[in-house]
């Protein structure tokens, strides 16, 4: 029992002196943050001495952390920089167009294929467009078929669409999409932006390089920003030659379904047909006898083969067990 109690107590006084430790914890925490002091930024101006690179830095990463803090719209404020680049995008943003690709896939039953390609290649230009490319090709029973894309401006798109749809006897097939890339032409311009700010801040570095290593340096950093520069601006001509215009795929089929002129007799037609027939014929023949040879062949071949041995086999044990004996 005494045991009991002496365990007790220690426990006991083990739980006030962590509460004593706790609580003069957070009074000395209180004291410290009623006496820090506010933060402060100094912001020195920048002097050619700043221009110089430390030793062992690695090359262009000193040049880049001091084109940094050029890149900064400085104002009078108590801090000293402002940084606008977040209002500034939401007023491109705002500002942009709605950017949309939009394109077409027309498939038509027309009662002449080569008519039908010379109407939608008046009608492309007569919207301000162009035909980009045209195929065309005849098919066994003597109708013509063709495959034509054109582009066209984007805000001429559906009344276009509906010009060539005039053409056809039949429309087969139609499929239209529109892309809404708007996001991401903002986001590409705002990239721009900041490449060619950081450009502006290396030319400025580069005009008060103090050293060889400073100007080797900075030129290298140039010349990086530069290159991004040029392929984002390849990007953002091609998203846009992708929403100024839009493209239709037009496919051609024409219709075979012609009316017979008389009831007489047609003997050239039919001799015609006929020979087609056995010429379609004649070249199944010749495809399947190049198949039998390249594949049939070897097969009975190796069969012929198999069955001798197994023939010869049987032969030689009937002799050898079942005659002799």
């Amino acid at each position: 029992m005494e045991n009991f109690k002496l365990k007790r107590f220690r426990w006991l006084a083990l739980a006030g002196l962590l509460l004593l430790v706790w609580l003069a914890y957070l009074a000395g925490g209180g004291m410290s943050d009623r006496g820090a002091k506010p933060f402060a930024v100094d912001m020195a101006p920048m002097t050619k001495q700043s221009l110089s690179v430390e030793e062992g830095s690695t090359p262009g990463l000193q040049a880049r952390s001091m084109a940094e803090p050029m890149m900064m719209d400085v104002s009078g404020d108590s801090m000293g920089v402002s940084f606008n680049n977040g209002i500034d995008q939401a007023d491109e943003i705002t500002e942009t167009d709605q950017k949309i690709i939009k394109n077409g896939d027309l498939t038509l039953k027309v009662p002449k294929t080569d008519r039908a390609a010379e109407e939608i290649g008046e009608i492309a230009k007569n919207n301000g467009g162009e035909v980009v490319s045209s195929n065309f090709y005849e098919r066994i029973k003597g109708e013509k078929n063709g495959h034509m894309v054109i582009k066209v401006p984007a805000d001429k798109f559906e009344s276009t669409l509906a010009e060539i749809k005039k053409i056809g006897s039949q429309v087969i097939n139609e499929v239209t999409n529109a892309q809404d890339v708007t996001a991401e032409f903002i986001d590409l311009e705002a990239r721009l932006k900041n490449k060619k700010s950081e450009e502006e801040a290396f030319k400025a570095l580069l005009d008060r390089a103090g050293n060889n290593k400073d100007l080797l340096d900075t030129t290298r950093e140039l010349a990086r920003v530069r290159g991004e520069i040029e392929r984002l601006e390849g990007q953002k001509r091609f998203m846009s030659s992708q929403t100024e215009k839009s493209t239709i795929s037009v496919d051609l089929r024409e219709d075979v379904a012609v009316t017979p002129v008389g009831d007489g007799w047609r003997p050239w037609e039919v001799a015609k047909e006929s020979f087609k027939g056995l010429v379609h014929k004649a070249q199944q023949a010749v495809d399947w006898s190049i198949k039998f040879l390249i594949e049939g062949l070897p097969s009975l071949i190796f069969i012929a083969v198999l069955f001798f041995v197994v023939y010869r086999i049987g032969h030689w044990a009937y002799r050898k067990f079942i005659v002799k004996n």
